[in-house]
Protein backbone atom coordinates (compact mmCIF):
# COMPACT_ATOMS: atom_id res chain seq x y z
CA UNK A 1 0.00 0.00 0.00
CA UNK A 2 2.80 2.46 0.87
CA UNK A 3 4.59 1.90 -2.45
CA UNK A 4 1.35 2.43 -4.35
CA UNK A 5 0.71 5.71 -2.53
CA UNK A 6 4.28 6.88 -3.06
CA UNK A 7 4.06 6.12 -6.79
CA UNK A 8 0.73 7.92 -7.16
CA UNK A 9 2.05 10.98 -5.34
CA UNK A 10 5.18 11.00 -7.50
CA UNK A 11 3.01 11.03 -10.61
CA UNK A 12 1.04 13.94 -9.14
CA UNK A 13 4.30 15.78 -8.42
CA UNK A 14 5.55 15.33 -11.99
CA UNK A 15 2.19 16.49 -13.34
CA UNK A 16 2.23 19.55 -11.02
CA UNK A 17 5.68 20.49 -12.30
CA UNK A 18 4.58 20.12 -15.92
CA UNK A 19 1.34 22.02 -15.37
CA UNK A 20 3.00 24.92 -13.55
CA UNK A 21 5.56 25.50 -16.28
CA UNK A 22 7.96 27.00 -13.74
CA UNK A 23 9.78 26.03 -10.58
CA UNK A 24 8.70 25.47 -7.90
CA UNK A 25 5.11 24.44 -8.62
CA UNK A 26 2.40 26.12 -6.52
CA UNK A 27 2.02 24.54 -3.09
CA UNK A 28 5.67 23.55 -2.73
CA UNK A 29 7.70 25.42 -0.12
CA UNK A 30 11.14 25.28 1.49
CA UNK A 31 9.78 25.42 5.04
CA UNK A 32 9.35 22.02 6.64
CA UNK A 33 6.79 21.32 9.34
CA UNK A 34 7.61 18.79 12.04
CA UNK A 35 5.57 16.17 10.13
CA UNK A 36 7.37 16.92 6.86
CA UNK A 37 10.78 16.72 8.51
CA UNK A 38 9.85 13.38 10.10
CA UNK A 39 8.90 11.94 6.69
CA UNK A 40 12.04 13.41 5.09
CA UNK A 41 14.34 11.93 7.74
CA UNK A 42 12.68 8.52 7.44
CA UNK A 43 13.24 8.38 3.68
CA UNK A 44 16.44 10.27 2.89
CA UNK A 45 18.88 7.60 4.10
CA UNK A 46 17.38 5.00 1.75
CA UNK A 47 17.40 7.41 -1.21
CA UNK A 48 21.02 8.42 -0.57
CA UNK A 49 22.11 4.79 -0.10
CA UNK A 50 20.45 3.43 -3.25
CA UNK A 51 21.13 6.40 -5.54
CA UNK A 52 23.59 8.93 -4.06
CA UNK A 53 23.29 11.06 -7.22
CA UNK A 54 19.50 11.40 -7.07
CA UNK A 55 19.42 14.60 -5.01
CA UNK A 56 22.97 15.74 -5.64
CA UNK A 57 24.40 17.22 -2.46
CA UNK A 58 20.96 17.88 -0.94
CA UNK A 59 19.09 15.70 1.52
CA UNK A 60 15.31 15.51 1.73
CA UNK A 61 15.43 17.40 5.03
CA UNK A 62 17.54 20.21 3.50
CA UNK A 63 15.02 23.03 3.37
CA UNK A 64 17.46 25.48 1.76
CA UNK A 65 17.38 23.72 -1.63
CA UNK A 66 14.62 21.10 -1.44
CA UNK A 67 10.98 22.11 -1.92
CA UNK A 68 8.27 20.01 -0.34
CA UNK A 69 4.53 19.59 -0.34
CA UNK A 70 2.55 19.53 2.85
CA UNK A 71 2.20 16.10 4.44
CA UNK A 72 -1.00 14.25 3.61
CA UNK A 73 -2.33 12.21 6.53
CA UNK A 74 -4.41 9.10 5.87
CA UNK A 75 -5.22 6.73 8.72
CA UNK A 76 -1.80 5.70 10.03
CA UNK A 77 0.17 6.93 6.98
CA UNK A 78 1.96 10.13 6.01
CA UNK A 79 2.85 11.04 2.42
CA UNK A 80 4.96 13.97 1.19
CA UNK A 81 6.65 15.01 -2.03
CA UNK A 82 10.06 16.61 -2.42
CA UNK A 83 11.49 18.43 -5.46
CA UNK A 84 14.98 19.78 -6.07
CA UNK A 85 16.30 21.63 -9.11
CA UNK A 86 19.45 19.85 -10.32
CA UNK A 87 20.28 22.09 -13.29
CA UNK A 88 23.97 22.92 -13.61
CA UNK A 89 25.76 25.45 -15.82
CA UNK A 90 26.83 22.61 -18.14
CA UNK A 91 23.27 21.40 -18.77
CA UNK A 92 21.45 22.53 -21.88
CA UNK A 93 18.12 21.91 -20.16
CA UNK A 94 16.46 22.14 -16.74
CA UNK A 95 16.75 19.04 -14.51
CA UNK A 96 14.58 18.20 -11.51
CA UNK A 97 14.65 15.35 -9.01
CA UNK A 98 11.33 14.38 -7.43
CA UNK A 99 10.89 11.99 -4.52
CA UNK A 100 7.61 10.89 -3.01
CA UNK A 101 7.70 9.21 0.37
CA UNK A 102 4.98 7.37 2.26
CA UNK A 103 5.54 6.30 5.86
CA UNK A 104 3.44 4.26 8.28
CA UNK A 105 3.30 4.51 12.05
CA UNK A 106 4.47 0.88 12.08
CA UNK A 107 7.78 1.94 10.47
CA UNK A 108 7.05 0.92 6.88
CA UNK A 109 8.33 3.01 3.96
CA UNK A 110 7.27 3.44 0.36
CA UNK A 111 9.53 5.61 -1.78
CA UNK A 112 9.46 6.45 -5.48
CA UNK A 113 11.72 8.88 -7.28
CA UNK A 114 12.24 10.34 -10.72
CA UNK A 115 14.58 12.69 -12.48
CA UNK A 116 12.99 14.73 -15.25
CA UNK A 117 14.33 17.24 -17.74
CA UNK A 118 12.56 20.16 -19.37
CA UNK A 119 13.66 21.21 -22.82
CA UNK A 120 11.75 23.08 -25.51
CA UNK A 121 8.59 23.11 -23.34
CA UNK A 122 8.62 19.29 -23.14
CA UNK A 123 9.36 17.09 -20.13
CA UNK A 124 11.42 13.93 -20.49
CA UNK A 125 11.90 11.26 -17.82
CA UNK A 126 15.60 10.58 -17.29
CA UNK A 127 15.07 7.95 -14.59
CA UNK A 128 12.19 6.59 -12.54
CA UNK A 129 12.03 3.93 -9.87
CA UNK A 130 11.22 2.54 -6.47
CA UNK A 131 13.67 2.85 -3.59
Amino acid sequence: MLNKEAKEYLEIGIYSLQLAGNFPPPGYVRAQSADTRKVAKACERRVQTIDPDMLGSAGLSDNTTVYNSQVTLAENRRVAQFIVMKTTAQDGYERYALVSCATANTGGLGIYGAEVARTNASFLTLKFGKF
